[in-house]
């Protein structure tokens, strides 16, 4: 009996403590290929093989017991001890009732000829960037789309998925660097409905199970259907090596079926590095900091379908992994204004729920342009360092909206004197009010907030407006029954809450006195904060008395 694909295999039985498994030359949970099963002079014998290729038993009739090993049973074994003993190869011989003791129990093999249908591919996988850990994202690895025939009338079709790893590089590699060979390449094979290339592990059809063994066996069956029916079949890695792997990959089927690999996925175009640090780690939509994440530009010099993908890299401050930390993506045109002709999408387009470690965002057919690109963590204040790509365009860094200028903030409330909605409920004016002095030219960006409306309530937030005034003299019933005075107005005179609050953006003004008005749509109770950035030093604001 050869130790090929099909050989029985043993497994160690009990957890067992490292100083004792190492005294009896075996290694705990580890799988061991079954060679030769014997019988002679009243003694019943397997011969098995570390797959290491590397540390052998050391009990009843090792290479090291001289007592059994008589002459008459080593030539009924054809067993040259003496040889043995110059090269450890991690062969021995084990009497059956030590398997008993020490193991969990011998899996039989397996008949190919049970299916009609067979093929075999090989592949090599190689060395992958730690970031890319299968909990983050399967994209990157090797990945077969397998379409099955299953007769629309009858049984269910099993299918058998068998990979196999060829064990002798990854294992003298490890040897001539000095690492540990039993760490290597814990492999399986996910399998996804669809056809299509696999990205989240979550997605999944059927799991499976993690091993370092050479062998890794999928099984499923697929019910009787109409039409073909497509997978995809994802390998994976538990950690990522450092190291080549090379592997066959066997489907084994009661039905017709084809297999073909599966495009890789679009190679980076651009690459940029950023991080989550004080202010700018803003969190998740969902809170007004938003705005505060680092924002990116990516360039289109012509139409595309940009895949983008951000992956942490480094957390500060200690306690939760990279990996750990959750993770998104907006895109949207740059100027919010500027939607693309004739496309119905909503904006921005997001890459879904929050990931740990990772996310990835597929925008199809993008006109030429320039777009923008925030990440983000689900929670604000996780400093953490990303590395976001891009599949097509290029990235470039952007300032914060209003970098250069100086911040402030005021708080107040809408009671229910001064919660008077927009112009269509008659008492626009009675909305707060503040006065603004500008000392000499400045630039003015102005964000207004309702606190605590955003995050985590199930009803939505009121809707906002911000209007600057010239003057800065306090509107009346005469002078402020409306917007149409308005000098500038947030979000191009509509009420709305976008992320980061209802926003007037960066606009040059002459030195002078002005005054705003800050309302919501309908009445509200409730604290208002309004976030004033100016040219440092020409910024004093005042209350109306």
């Amino acid at each position: 009996m050869s130790c090929q694909l099909f050989t029985p295999h043993a497994l160690m039985y009990r957890p067992m403590e490292e100083s004792a498994a190492d005294a009896l030359g075996l290694v705990p949970t580890h799988a061991y290929a079954v060679l030769q099963v014997r019988a002679a002079c009243g003694v019943q014998l397997l011969q098995l093989k570390n797959p290491w290729a590397r540390k052998r038993w050391r009990g009843a009739f090792s290479v090291f017991d001289r007592q059994r090993w008589t002459p008459e049973l080593r030539k009924a074994f054809g067993f040259d001890q003496q040889a043995s003993l110059q090269q450890d190869n991690g062969i021995f011989w084990i009497d059956y009732d030590s398997l008993l003791r020490h193991f969990e129990g011998v899996f039989l093999n397996w008949n190919p000829q049970l299916f009609k249908h067979h093929t075999v591919t090989h592949g090599q996988w190689p060395p992958r960037a730690a970031f890319r850990d299968d909990a983050v994202d399967l994209g990157t690895n090797p990945q077969y789309q397998l379409t099955v025939n299953v007769p629309p009338a009858g049984a269910a079709t099993a299918v058998w998925v068998l990979l196999t790893r060829h064990s002798s590089r990854p294992y003298n590699l490890a040897m001539a660097e000095g690492r540990d060979a039993s760490r290597d390449a814990f492999l399986t094979v996910h399998v996804f409905r669809g056809g299509a290339r696999a990205h989240y592990l979550e997605r999944c059809w059927m799991q499976g199970v993690y091993s370092n063994r050479p062998h890794t066996l999928v099984k499923f069956d697929l019910p009787a259907a109409s039409a073909p029916q497509q997978l995809t079949l994802a390998l994976a890695q538990y950690k990522p090596t450092d190291s080549q792997v090379d592997f066959s990959l066997d489907v084994y089927a009661q039905a017709p079926f084809t297999l073909r690999p599966i495009a890789p996925p679009e190679p980076t175009a651009s690459r940029l590095t950023g991080a989550w640090s004080g202010r700018t780690a803003g969190g998740s939509s969902n809170h007004d900091s938003y705005v505060d994440n680092p924002r990116f530009l990516l360039e289109l010099p012509f139409a595309a379908s940009p895949v983008l993908e951000l992956a942490a890299v480094g957390l500060r401050g200690g306690g939760s992994k990279p990996e750990d930390v959750q993770l998104g993506l907006a895109l949207s045109p740059e100027a919010p204004t500027e939607q693309p002709a004739g496309d119905a999408r909503k904006w921005p387009l997001r890459s879904g729920d929050y990931r740990p470690g990772g996310c990835r965002l597929a925008a199809a057919s993008l006109p030429a342009g320039r777009w923008l690109v925030v990440p983000s963590t689900f929670t604000p204040g996780t400093e953490c360092g990303f590395e976001l790509r891009a599949s097509a365009g290029r990235l470039a860094a952007l300032p914060h909206e209003a970098h250069g200028l100086q911040r402030q903030a005021v708080q107040g409330a809408w009671d229910r004197q001064s919660a008077a909605g927009s112009p269509n409920h008659g008492a626009f004016w009675k909305n707060p009010q503040l006065q603004l002095v500008l000392s000499r030219p400045a630039e003015l960006l102005l964000r207004l907030r309702a606190p605590g409306t955003r995050e985590g309530r199930s009803a939505a937030p009121p809707s906002l407006c911000v209007a600057l005034f010239d003057g800065g003299e306090q509107r009346t019933e005469a002078t402020g029954r409306g917007l149409s005075r308005a000098r500038a107005v947030s979000e191009g005179g509509l009420y709305a809450y976008p992320a980061g609050g209802a926003c007037l953006p960066r606009t040059p003004l002459p030195a002078g006195m002005y005054a705003v008005l800050l309302s919501t749509f309908d009445p509200y109770v409730g604290p208002w904060e309004l976030v004033m950035y100016a040219t440092e030093g020409t910024l004093r604001v005042a209350s109306f008395r």
